[in-house]
Parts: structure tokens; sequence; C-alpha cells
């Protein structure tokens, strides 16, 4: 169900973004690096860069959604490039899927070439002294647990990180995110559909036995944030800019819900919303040249900025 759910989405993008318009001051490099996961032993990435020139500038590490199921590095390929064009070199990433890996291989991959980009900034023109991340749908669960991880020691254990860097993160903006797993509702509470998704996302993320994976413990973003209060850790927790719409009937209120975690936990944050009927899920990223979509990373742009260390 899953799998046909996806190749339908899959096959609805495509056609969606057949004819969109791209910036063309800017060129895309792709790459490969040695990740060694459960799942993959290299992963693909790009590379977006503003006016075709190798010139050091900010980083926005962008995680693309599609359910931990759907796509790649390309799937984002037009909002990368307008991201770029704002003047961040922007890397996008082919991270394993749930048919092949699970929540943890996600996770270590994300840290690996993270870790990769740090050592070889000075090849890839980054500035790492100004490092930012945006993630949409699954994308965006993955940006706030990629962050949570990069500040927990306990996570880092459950996750085999111990001997991957974790550079200090500027600022993150989860767009239309998935942050609550154990909460997620994509059909009515009783149905059957309902327990079958909940069971077999929970199964394809965690494991069968998933109940008893120590990973399914620390699955929600509320869950995370505890493990850091042990840790004394939930202060580092960076500046965080929530983009949502009022249209995306599934996950706007965990934008909302996440909003309300950071200010309980006196937390830098924004949320950005429209009531705008045709502004769906993660819209600012599916058509970023329209005009309520321009707004959106507008605002994301100078959030970053907002964010610059200076002293650079």
């Amino acid at each position: 169900m899953y799998r046909l759910m996806w190749k339908h989405v899959k096959k609805s993008d495509k056609k969606a973004k057949k004819n969109e318009p791209m910036p063309l001051n800017v060129s895309k490099e792709a790459f490969l690096c040695r990740v060694n996961s459960k799942a993959q032993k290299k992963l693909d990435f790009n590379i977006y860069y503003k006016d075709r020139e190798h010139i050091k500038r900010p980083v926005i590490l962008d995680i693309h959604g599609g359910g931990w199921a759907y796509g790649d590095k390309e799937s984002n390929n037009n909002f990368c490039m307008h991201l770029a064009n704002y003047g961040f070199n922007v890397v996008s990433l082919s991270y394993s899927l749930v048919f092949k890996g699970k929540l943890e291989d996600m996770i270590y991959e994300i840290a690996k070439l993270v870790d990769y980009l740090y050592k070889y900034q000075k090849r890839f023109h980054l500035d790492f002294n100004n490092f930012f991340i945006t993630g949409d749908s699954a994308g965006g669960h993955l940006t706030t647990y990629y962050t949570c991880c990069s500040l927990s020691k306990k996570l880092k254990n459950i996750y085999n990180l111990n001997n991957i860097y974790f550079p200090k993160i500027n600022a993150i903006a989860p767009n239309h995110g998935a942050f609550y797993i154990k909460r997620m509702k994509l059909f009515e509470e009783d149905s059957s559909m309902q327990k079958t998704s909940k069971a077999g996302s929970r199964r394809m993320l965690f494991g069968k036995n998933y109940e008893e994976s120590e990973q399914f413990k620390y699955c929600d973003i509320d869950e995370l944030f505890e493990q850091l209060k042990n840790e004394n850790m939930l202060d580092k927790f960076p500046p965080c800019l929530i983009l949502t719409s009022d249209k995306d009937e599934f996950l706007t209120g965990q934008s909302y819900l996440l909003k309300q975690l950071l200010k309980e936990n006196n937390l830098e944050c924004e949320l950005i919303t429209t009531p705008n009927l045709t502004c769906n899920h993660i819209f600012n990223v599916f058509y970023p040249y329209k005009r309520e979509s321009i707004r959106f990373n507008n605002k994301m742009r100078d959030f970053f900025i907002s964010y610059f260390n200076k002293s650079n």
C-alpha cells in the first residue's frame, strides 16, 4: 500500500513540475561520498552555486521530504536553485528510504555527509561558520532529529555517531514538518487504514519489533527534547523558523505543537503560515516562483541571515 501510494505521488509530482521556471544564473554539480551505512556504501549529493561561481558562501543543507519513502537529491531542485540564488551554497542529498533502510540509516547518512562536507569545505567552497538546515515534511522531521543528535551523547550512542563531527548549526527552518510520528494521522483515527498506516510506517522506520527499539523511545520531538534536558543541552538548540500553511491538513497542527514546545522551553523560534487556500503542503518548496512562496522563502533567507556569524 505504501509503495503504491508513493508511486502515485511521484507520478503526480513529475507532471506538476514538468514546466516549472528555474533561475538561470545557478549551477548544479553532482558528487559522491562514502558513508557505509547499513543501507548503502555511497551517498549522492548535489551542490548549487550562485552565478555559477565557486565562491565560499554560507551553507544550507536541504533535506527532502516524501514520507521517508520517496524522493532524492533532485526532488527539490528548483527550490535549491532559488535558495542558491539568495547567495548560499546549497547541498541536497539522496539518503536511504524506508524500502531500503531505516531511520537510523537516514540519520547516519546525513551526519556522515555533513562531516564529509566539513572536512572538505575548502574544496566545495562552503562557509561552515554559517551553517543552516531546512527540510520539508519528513525532511522537517529529519532536520530536527539530526539537530538533536548533534547535541546529545545519548542519541549519538544510539545511532552510532560518536566518531562523526557535528559542526555548530546557526539556525534551522523545518518546512511543513512531521515532528510527531506517534501522533501522525493520515486517515480517520479508528479506521483500518489509519491503524495499518500507523503500524506500517513505524515498522518501516524502526523495524518489525519497533516497540522494543530504543530508537522508538525517542521518536517525537518532545521525547528528543526531554533527553536534551536530561543532558543539560536543550538551551543549545538553535533558533528555529517553522514554515507551514493552514491548508496543510495533515501536518499544520504539528508545526503549532513544535512552536509551543519551543516557547515553553524559552527557545528562539518564529512561525510563518498562510490562510491562502491554494497554498497546501510544502507549496513553497514545490512552487518557489509563486508570490506566496517567494514571501515564505524570503522570510527563510532573512531569518538565516539574521543569524550569520558576523566575525567570519
